[in-house]
């Protein structure tokens, strides 16, 4: 389980872009955290999480794209539990979103658990997220990764993304959309997983 846990996270934070990645349709709670170091030495000796499957593999939830705005807020998918998990997408909460047009969709991935109240469990924590869309030209991949910092002095855990990753801030329009998100804590014990939630949607601004 640890191992298929790593393949996701270093899999993904090795591809920790801004960049995004076009493939071809034809391509068919405590404890102790875990070194850096250790992640990247066991991440090196697996391959990274195969990406593609997840765009088949059925989904967890299916949930519309929503609007951000002054008044209104919606396109959550529904809270996963700590299960979730894929044969060919491991350790992955796959919601689907249907179809859009046009431009400027927002994905994000949201910490659906309880919050980490120590240190140790803060900067243990996780999430990571990729946006798949279905475009004339094939499906496009846009990954994302985030942390947990402790805050001391009252403030508590706070997610902060990862050197080279950012919001996910300009998905286009396609003919099918999916985020296939994780949440988890890293321990020397091994991943323990956490309930997570995916949103896409408009931003529209005043109402």
């Amino acid at each position: 389980m640890k191992k298929a846990m790593i393949r996701g996270y270093v899999g993904h934070a090795k591809r920790r872009f801004g960049a995004s990645m076009l493939l071809a349709l034809s391509l068919g709670t405590g404890g102790c955290a875990a070194s850096a170091e250790d992640d990247e030495t066991l991440g090196e000796r697996e391959s990274a999480l195969g990406e593609l499957a997840c765009r088949t593999e059925p989904r967890d939830d299916i949930a519309d794209i929503g609007i951000e705005a002054q008044c209104a807020h919606s396109g959550y998918s529904q809270i996963s539990g700590t299960n979730y998990d894929h044969d060919q997408c491991p350790n992955q909460f796959i919601v689907g979103y249907g179809s859009a047009s046009g431009s400027g969709l927002h994905g994000r991935v949201v910490w659906a658990d309880t919050m980490p109240t120590t240190s140790g469990s803060c900067v243990a924590s996780r999430m990571t997220l990729v946006a798949y869309t279905q475009t004339t030209l094939g499906w496009l991949l846009q990954p994302t990764s985030l942390h947990g910092v402790w805050q001391p002095w009252g403030g508590g855990c706070k997610f902060f993304y990862d050197s080279g990753s950012a919001p996910l801030d300009n998905i286009p329009g396609g003919s099918k959309h999916r985020l296939v998100a994780s949440a988890f804590q890293l321990f020397i014990t091994g991943p323990t997983y956490r309930k997570v939630q995916t949103r896409l949607y408009y931003d529209v601004g005043p109402c």
